[in-house]
């Protein structure tokens, strides 16, 4: 059970790490159009802040847990438009690497609202010593774009995360997932011909999570709600580039 549970910490620190870096998403719900380039630069500040219970996730008992902090910190990311209503890119921070697409479904000559889906996934791996682990981060947002004012826009991003950990410790393997579920805020704004600003808030809840751990020929599982932690992430991004 001393393994669920480390797997269990484990997976809520990665996921918290994790999810607060990809609590934002940091772009608009238009696509950058065909063969234009952008180049973003997101400093930000993300924390965790709650409590919860993991009695569901085990079987020793009550066992609950608590966080509370924040952190400042920054990625980079870069996106191409492959037609007029998709792009792909890629984005560097501390979730790791992380491969963004965007498949927008509204007419892009139109004026009126923007609805596009902008998958993404992230991750890494590390290791030694007989001992190795990492996590794999699925985000899917649906970002709905509200035009204000010329080339402005107002962006929602209602969003899943699907947090994978796994770990093994000299044959002792471990695998916890964390769903998450949240939205983000943004503005959108231009400035000049090649800039805009885009001042975001978002927040993401684990609404439910996995685990298991196996090894000396025993093994465990379980899976419940993790109770009321909350990240959080609050940034500017500098949207440097072409778009139509």
């Amino acid at each position: 059970m001393s393994r669920l549970l480390g797997v269990l910490s484990l997976g809520m620190a990665a996921g918290t790490l994790v999810g607060c870096a990809t609590a934002g998403t940091f772009q608009t719900a238009s696509t950058v159009g065909e063969d234009n380039f952008q180049l973003g630069v997101e400093p930000s500040i993300v924390g965790i802040s709650g409590s919860g219970d993991l009695t569901a996730l085990t079987s020793a008992g009550d066992e609950t847990g608590s966080a509370s902090g924040y952190f400042p910190t920054a990625s980079i990311s870069a996106r191409y438009g492959i037609t007029d209503t998709s792009e792909i890119g890629g984005r560097l921070g501390p979730g790791g690497l992380e491969l963004l697409t965007k498949f927008q479904f509204t007419d892009p000559d139109s004026d009126g609202a923007v609805i596009s889906l902008a998958p993404s996934i992230s991750g890494f791996v590390a290791g030694g010593g007989g001992v190795s682990g990492g996590l794999v981060n699925v985000v899917v947002p649906l970002l709905i774009g509200m035009p204000s004012g010329e080339s402005n826009e107002l962006v929602l991003g209602p969003k899943v995360v699907d947090t994978i950990v796994f770990a093994d410790d000299n044959g002792s393997n471990s695998r916890a997932h964390i769903v998450w579920v949240g939205s983000t805020v943004g503005y959108s704004a231009q400035l000049g011909d090649r800039l805009k600003l885009l001042p975001e808030f978002g927040l993401l809840y684990p609404a439910v999570g996995w685990a298991s751990a196996s090894g000396d020929g025993e093994s465990d599982s379980g899976s419940g709600a993790l109770g009321g932690f909350v990240t959080w992430q609050a940034g500017l991004g500098f949207l440097i580039g072409q778009t139509r």
